[in-house]
């Protein structure tokens, strides 16, 4: 199975067709540690998880 893993919201980019982009200040942004990024990959893999987009 292939999971995704979102560390951050933030982005330099200013698309205008994505929730992301740099200009959009109504979104809360967040940048997750490098021991819960860990603790979220292991969780995924536990749950059968075996490919992990870091994105």
């Amino acid at each position: 199975m292939y999971g995704f893993l979102y560390f951050s919201n933030y982005c330099r980019n200013n698309c205008n067709f994505c929730q992301y982009r740099k200009s959009n200040h109504k979104l809360v942004r967040y940048r997750k540690t490098q021991p819960e990024i860990t603790a979220a990959a292991q969780e995924m893999a536990a749950a059968g998880v075996h490919l992990i987009d870091l994105t």
